[in-house]
This record gives C-alpha cells, structure tokens and sequence, in this order.
C-alpha cells in the first residue's frame, strides 16, 4: 500500500542519512583530524592556568660562610571552595541514603569534606567550624567565596606543608613558595638591608639580580590519549653572595655601639653612634654597625627608639622638618601631619646606613693626612719642630689651639700626639693652597669610595671648591673643620697613611656562587690609586703610636702589651652658635703591619661637654675583643702569665687541628681556665698562647674553633648560675661535662676595694 511504501522510503532515508553522518565524520577524522584534535588539546591546556613556583632567594653570608640572611621552601594552602561544595552536596545524598538503609554513618570513614578540614583544623590550627563556613551561601543560594582558588594560609613552613601533602587531601591544593628569613634579627640590619613590595636596599637592592633565581611552573598537558599529565618544570635558586663580613666582630661593634649609645644617658644622648671595621690593606670590610637599629625581619621594630620619640613631635623634630620641606610649609601642617611626618623621619634615620649617606666635619682625624701630604712635597721633615703659643693670628683672624695655654716647642710626632692646631696651621701654611688641594682630592675627601652598597653619598658639596679656599678656610682646613666627609670616606683615606700609601676601593662581597658553590663572580683588592710614599707611610704610621702614650689624646684607649696607634677628633657641626659637636676616633693594630682598622664615631651628643662623651672606650672595648678573637700575642714578647719564681710552670701543648672535645677535657685535667671563641665548630683552629709557650696555674687558655666534622653535634652547657657546687656537679656530671671550680670571690673583693680607692680618689 502507499503507507507501507512511505514507512520504507522513511527508513531508506534515515539509513542514507546515518550513512552520510558516518562519512562525514570519518572525512573530518581522516582530512583534518590532527587539526581539530591539536585544538581541543589546546583549549583543554588553555583551560588550566600555569602555577608559578617562586625560587628561593639566594643567601646572604658571612666570610666563615654563616647565614645572615636566607630562604627556605614554604607553602601556601590552597582550598578548592567550589568543589568542597559540590562534594558537602553529594555526602549529604549519601548520608540520607546509609541512615535509611539503617546503618551508621561515620564522618571520619565516609566523608571527605569531614577529613579534609579537621585535617586542616589540626595542622594549620584554625577552628574547624571557620573552615566550615567558607562554604556558606547568600540568599539567593550562591556561595560567597565562589572560587577554585582561595588561598588559605600564606607561607607556612614546610614541614607544615609536608603533613598536609601526606595526608592526600581532597580538595585541597600546595603552592610551592620562599620565604625569606634573617636569623639574627638586628644584626647588620642598615647593610642588609631588605625587600619590600616598593623597595630594595643595602645589599638586598645591590645584589636582587643574582639572587633573585629563576621560577619554575606547574602546568598540566592533554596527552594524544586523551589524559591529562602533571608536569612541573623546578625553579633554579639565586645565587648566594658570600661578604666580607666576620660575624665575630659584627656583633662585637654592634654590641659596643649600643653600649656607647646607652652610656651617654639621657643628658648627653647622641643621634647615633657607629663603627668601621675594615683591613686596611685589602679594603674589606669587616664590620659596620649603627646604633639604634632595626630587626629586618620587622623593619618598624626599632632598637633605641623610644615610644616617646615616635609618639611626640619636640622643637628639635620641628626644625628639621624646617630643613626638609621649609618652614612655610610646616606652620600650615596639622599635629597630626608633623607627627605622621617626624615618624617618616625617623624611620629614615634608622633604617639609612648612616656610614655611607651622612656626614660630619671630621676633625683631628683629618690631621695626619695633611701632615702626610706636607711630608711627600718635602716642605717639613720628620726632625722640623713647632711652637704652639695657644693660638695663631690668621689674615684677620685670631684662631685658638684646643688647650688655649699652648703645648710650647713641639716635634712633629707631639704636634699629632697632642692634636695641636697652631702647629698644623703652620705646616699648612707651608704646605700652600695647590698643594692642599690636589692631595684633598687624592686622598678622596667628600667623593663616593665606590663601595658595592647602594645610596652611598658624595659629599663634593660640602668640601670648599678651590676659589673658596683663603687663608683662614686653609687654616682650619688642616684641623678638619669647614667640610664634611662620610665614615665611610674617611676611614678608607685613613688606610692609605698606614698601608704603604694606597687608596683601596672598600667593599663589602667577595664572591657570588651558585648551588654548587662554583664561583660566578669574584671581588678582590683594588688599588685606586698611590697617595704617598711608603717612607711617608711608615712615618705616620709609627707616629701615630705617641697618640695612646701618656699625655697623648688616646692613652685612655691604650691596653698593656699592645701598640697601638691612631687619631682622636673632636668637630663642630654646622652653626657654632649651637655647641653640636661629633666626636670620632681612628684606630689600628698591629702597628707594623696592621690587620685592622677601625673608626669609631659619637654623633651630635646632646649638650656637648670635652671629656665627657669619648670614643676612645669604643675603640679600647673593640681592640681587647680583636686580641682575643685573633689570638694575637702582645708586641712585647713578653709572657706576662709565666714568672720564673712561680712554683708550678710548664710548656703548653699544641692543640691545632685537633678534636675540641678531647681538648677541652684535656686542659681542663691539667687544671687550666679555658675560653671557647666562636661558636659551632668541632676543631681547634687556633689557640692562645700559642703552643710550645710557658705557662702556670693561672694561664686562661684561648681556644678558637673551626667546623670539619659535619656530623657534629653540639650540646648546649647548661646554665648552673645560683647552683650550688653539688648541685651543678651533678648536673654537669649528668651530661658528660667535666669541669674545674674557679673562687673569684677574692678578685671580686680586691676590685670592689679598687673601685672605691678610684671613686675616693676622683
């Protein structure tokens, strides 16, 4: 019939048309398969963001290789919102179902979401019911955190990380970071420096480039197979800068500086104190230090700022708020602006390095540069003598000696003992305008030193151009006043008098190295330039003793044994109306061929009064520290500790290179004081006295160390202040330390008897 017909013609047609679609798609496949297929690769790749995996910063350490600053793996947690929803949903179906089937349903077997965020509640220590409620929806029944990505937890550490990758959690993702970390918080805070969103400084600035590293990703691919692959290409770490830096000596200029800071009493308190270490004959820098400072880890975490200076706005913050934005401006600020602008400004003047951006007059430091300059142009020798009558008339000027009553004849060597100014107004004079000029500028005074820290100041216009330069600003140019010079710059033209006549270029990294510690790049000594003679040097160096000699400006700084030699200085500041002064100290031993050199500096004290506020403790503190440290015997050979009248002497051994544990046991046995310097290290480096010398019953024993053993353990001793004998016996015994008992009760009473005498006496 005509239906049946039509009912066939309509399968007929069906079947052509699945035929056709058959072709069709088998066409598509064949012609452009790899095309379409390369597509749906890539939008399934496009779909899936690449995750970043941040380097760690290389680190930043000290000559023996000790961390000053370093970076370490973290993680930051990841919660999928979205899908922790869409799987609460699904447990809930599943829930329903098991309850009405009559059996008992247990969160901890039969819920994910339940074990995702207790495990996050344990680990991360966050409430579990806050963990809940990142889940929660508005009215209209939409989550508020509708993300795939909320991130949790920033940074946290990474054994942390660790148990959360263990536990396999579902819904929750680890995002490889870095963090950086500064392990001792203030130290070398102003040369670190450190990183912020905005800016980079101290050697964090210097040196981003090298350490920055390169960041590895995360990425998924969409195999030919149709699976989806993780793959994970790793970051490369910074390199890592290893400085100059001796972490010893840091924390001793760190620790006197504040010292010095906190003895000037609220009386006579300075806007800052610092010290240089430095070789003089390399240019390294060994130390620098500031006070107040700065935790880097916490940069508005100060160290000598009280709440009262960043909470109160005084005449003084006033005026120099005056200097930066000018008067007009600071009469219309609110007390609000100037408090909000002092703060700015005192979180600049502790986190500057003060040692490279600011400036003084240096004073009488500045003395034996223009005697070393009269010597090389031969218009004084060694053997000329000078009178110093208490002042000296100057084209129409009358210019006073610091001691008014004058030293009288002097020789060259008094007139830098004594510090006397009348007696380098004449050897200026003698000197000229051109000659002083031309070795000012050699010697670098007012110019960058070209130290690898950024920010580092010229002072070129605080320094008199030569046309500036009469007689009277000739004459008190030779006692260092009427220009301004950094720490920085005058130490380093220090150096040259006593190191054979050159300009070093100072610097503060020695070598950059990547993972495997080869060495990418290296700094090493660099000559500027030749000032002087060595004769002149050798001259200026020995001179420089009679400083610390009785009667010498620095004797207070002198320590038995040692010789010694530097320069004192006192400087007005800017008005001489206003009494500021700073008061500097240069110093350097051994004096023959000196290893260090180091300058000390009480900046603008308040109501300045001559002998009361002093650097020369400083510089005493410093060197007692550095004999120690090094293990340097006194220049006079002469073995105090030995007396040939004593009944008890014999030859100390030598204990180089050997086990600091059997050593220490040993010493102790033979019933001698022993001092450990230094810290972590397993091996004897060096000792003092030396081995082979004489010695008694009442020798200390120095022992430096050095770490050979890397699977070394080191017991913390424990502290048996308060203790009695017995009671520390059995502790010290408990823990396998051996030890001898010291009576001091004596030595204490003789210096308490001492002290008063002192105290009677002034």
């Amino acid at each position: 019939s005509i239906g049946t017909r039509l009912s066939g013609m309509r399968i007929i047609f069906c079947i052509l048309m699945i035929l056709v679609g058959i072709v069709q798609v088998a066409r598509i496949k064949i012609v452009n398969g790899k095309e379409y297929e390369a597509e749906a690769i890539s939008n399934q790749i496009m779909k899936i963001q690449d995750i970043v995996i941040n380097p760690n910063r290389g680190s930043i350490l000290d000559r023996n290789k000790q961390g000053l600053a370093v970076s370490s793996t973290v993680f930051n947690v990841i919660l999928d919102i979205r899908l922790l929803d869409e799987g609460r949903i699904e447990e809930e179906e599943n829930k329903k179902l098991i309850l009405s089937r009559g059996k008992k349903y247990d969160p901890e077997e039969d819920s994910n979401v339940y074990k995702t965020l207790k495990t996050l509640s344990e680990v991360l220590e966050i409430p579990y019911e806050e963990l809940e409620g990142y889940t929660k929806k508005d009215e209209s029944g939409n989550l508020i955190n509708d993300t795939n990505w909320y991130v949790l937890k920033k940074k946290v550490p990474y054994d942390v990380g660790k148990k959360l990758q263990d536990a396999n959690l579902k819904y929750v993702f680890l995002e490889q970071d870095t963090k950086r970390n500064y392990p001792h918080g203030n130290f070398l805070s102003q040369v670190i420096g450190y990183m912020s969103s905005e800016y980079a400084w101290g050697l964090e600035g210097q040196y981003n480039d090298e350490m920055t590293g390169t960041p590895g990703r995360t990425f998924i691919t969409y195999e030919a197979d149709s699976s989806f692959t993780t793959r994970q290409e790793n970051p490369k770490d910074g390199y890592t800068i290893i400085t100059t830096i001796d972490q010893t000596i840091q924390q001793f200029a760190e620790s006197i500086t504040k010292k010095a800071y906190i003895d000037c009493g609220e009386e006579h308190k300075p806007e800052r104190t610092s010290m240089i270490v430095m070789d003089p004959n390399t240019g390294e820098i060994l130390a620098m230090a500031q006070y107040p400072d700065f935790d880097v880890n916490d940069p508005e975490s100060f160290d000598g700022i009280t709440k009262e200076e960043l909470d109160v706005v005084t005449d003084k913050d006033v005026k120099r708020l005056e200097e930066i934005y000018t008067k007009e401006k600071v009469d219309k600020m609110s007390a609000e602006e100037r408090l909000k602008n002092k703060r700015i400004m005192v979180k600049n003047d502790v986190w500057r390095n003060f040692n490279i951006t600011d400036s003084f007059e240096p004073g009488s430091i500045y003395k034996p540069i223009v005697v070393a300059a009269a010597l090389e142009e031969n218009v004084i020798s060694t053997a000329d003598r000078f009178y110093c009558g208490g002042g000296r008339n100057v084209a129409d000027a009358y210019i006073r000696c610091h001691y008014t009553p004058g030293h009288g004849s002097e020789t060259l060597e008094e007139v830098l003992a004594n510090s006397c100014n009348v007696g380098m107004m004449e050897i200026v004079e003698k000197l000229g305008k051109d000659k002083y000029y031309k070795y000012q500028q050699e010697f670098g005074i007012g110019e960058k030193t070209g130290v690898d820290l950024p920010d580092e100041k010229s002072m070129s216009a605080l320094v008199y151009k030569y046309d500036n330069i009469n007689e009277v600003e000739l004459a008190t140019c030779s006692f260092g006043q009427g220009f301004n010079c950094t720490p920085l710059q005058d130490i380093t033209a220090f150096s040259a008098l006593i190191n054979g006549g050159n300009i070093m270029r100072p610097y503060v990294v020695s070598q950059i190295v990547d993972e495997k510690e080869n060495v990418i790049k290296e700094h090493e000594p660099e000559v500027v330039r030749k000032v002087i003679s060595e004769d002149t040097s050798d001259f200026i160096r020995n001179a420089l003793t009679k400083v610390f000699e009785e009667g010498g400006t620095g004797h207070k700084a002198a320590i038995e044994g040692y010789r010694l030699g530097g320069k004192t200085g006192t400087a007005e500041q800017g008005n001489r109306d206003e009494g500021i002064h700073t008061v500097d100290f240069i110093a350097y031993f051994p004096v023959e061929n000196p290893k260090y050199i180091a300058m000390a500096v009480i900046h603008r004290p308040a109501n300045y009064s001559d002998g009361v506020v002093s650097p020369a403790p400083m510089i005493k503190e410093l060197f007692q520290d550095l004999i120690n440290y090094a293990a340097l015997p006194p220049d006079d050979e002469v073995d105090e500790t030995y007396n040939d009248n004593e009944q008890i002497s014999n030859i100390l051994g030598d204990y180089t290179g050997r086990n600091l544990k059997e050593t220490i046991n040993e010493l102790i046995e033979a019933g001698l004081d022993v001092e450990i310097a230094g810290a972590g290290g397993d091996t004897v480096k060096k000792q003092f006295p030396e081995g082979n010398s004489k010695i008694n019953e009442t020798t200390k024993v120095i022992i430096y160390t050095e770490k050979q053993n890397q699977e070394t353990k080191l017991v913390k001793v424990p502290d048996v202040t308060g203790l009695t004998i017995e009671e520390a016996d059995e502790l010290l015994r408990s823990l396998g330390f051996k030890y001898v008992v010291h009576d001091d009760s004596e030595n204490e009473e003789a210096k308490e008897n001492e002290e008063k005498t002192e105290t009677e006496t002034s």
